[in-house]
């Protein structure tokens, strides 16, 4: 189990050049990569 504290950074009120208005997926990208490296590492 584990609490991830991303409320500040998981909404944007506004559109900037790179991200687009709405949720933003933080740590989305790193928490699938780390899920994939502990499911190999537990397979070996």
């Amino acid at each position: 189990w584990a609490h991830l504290d991303i409320a500040g950074t998981a909404w944007a009120d506004d559109t900037k050049p790179h991200r687009a208005k709405g949720p933003t997926g933080v740590a989305v990208r790193t928490l699938v990569n780390l899920i994939e490296r502990a499911t190999r590492l537990a397979s070996r």
